[in-house]
């Protein structure tokens, strides 16, 4: 009777052995994707700057190209008189 509940035992010993080895690797499967999630975001949050910056450098741009066809205009009226 006693080997038999040790061989329980040691059955459950074992499951509960190798069910703690799956949870160990599935925390660390994880915290391997959370990194990668961070990485994304963190380049994404990169792009979305660098773009900024470029809308704002073609805001600019823009409005000085808007400024000098205001100013052409301008003196295109006043030839005309």
């Amino acid at each position: 009777m006693e080997s038999s509940q040790n061989r329980i035992i040691n059955k459950q010993t074992e499951t509960l052995m190798k069910m703690d080895g799956e949870l160990t690797d599935m925390a660390l499967k994880l915290d391997a994707m959370g990194e990668v999630v961070k990485t994304g975001f963190s380049h994404a949050d990169k792009d979305l700057d660098a773009l900024d910056g470029h809308v704002n450098r073609c805001r600019k741009d823009h409005d000085f190209v808007l400024e000098k066809f205001r100013i052409a205009e301008g003196r295109i009226e006043v030839l005309e008189e």
